[in-house]
């Protein structure tokens, strides 16, 4: 028996032609599409090392701020204790400065004149006293300049005393430093 195909011959043969364009075209496309799909995930990866890295980042720059805290804190404590340690000083020379001031004054006097009076204010000192004569005034006042505790001994007035004509009083005003101390201090030490 004889078959006669009624379906159109040209027809099918256009519909085969188109199935395999669209393979050859969906199989050209398919190198694209894979490089598109390696490109994507090579840049998100790293894409995602990059976000890592500025976690990280951020997480050290948080550290690192705690630690500048840390730092104003201990820098704040030390300006505190030296601010102390400079009161504590100070205090220091103000404890046994006026002991070695009175020692300079006793050590310092020659043997016709002594001392009525001391007023200290501040780093100012007034001396008044009685000496037998102006040449021991003179001398004092040389000693007392020569001394490292005294500076700028000025003699403020002499006068006669009333009742006896060879005792003469006098005032002096001199500027006391409590560095005489640290000179001192340096030249003990060996």
């Amino acid at each position: 028996m004889i078959k006669i195909n009624l379906i159109p011959y040209r027809a099918e043969r256009r519909k085969e032609q188109i199935r395999f364009q669209l393979t050859v075209a969906g199989m050209s496309f398919l190198p694209i599409l894979i490089a598109i799909v390696i490109s994507y995930l090579i840049i998100h990866s790293k894409l995602t090392g990059v976000e890592e890295d500025i976690k990280r980042t951020r997480q050290a720059i948080t550290k690192q701020k705690v630690s500048i805290q840390k730092i104003k804190k201990y820098k704040k404590a030390e300006r505190a204790l030296l601010k102390k340690l400079e009161i504590i000083e100070k205090l220091q020379k103000g404890k046994t400065g006026p002991v070695h001031i009175m020692e300079e004054l006793a050590v310092n006097l020659p043997g016709a004149l002594w001392l009525t009076s001391l007023e200290q204010k501040g780093m100012t000192m007034k001396i008044e006293g009685t000496s037998l004569g102006d040449q021991w005034i003179s001398q004092y006042m040389i000693n007392l300049q020569h001394s490292s505790y005294f500076k700028n001994v000025d003699l403020l007035k002499i006068k006669a005393r009333p009742k006896n004509s060879k005792l003469k009083g006098f005032t002096l005003n001199c500027q006391i430093s409590y560095r005489g101390i640290e000179s001192k201090n340096a030249k003990d030490r060996p």
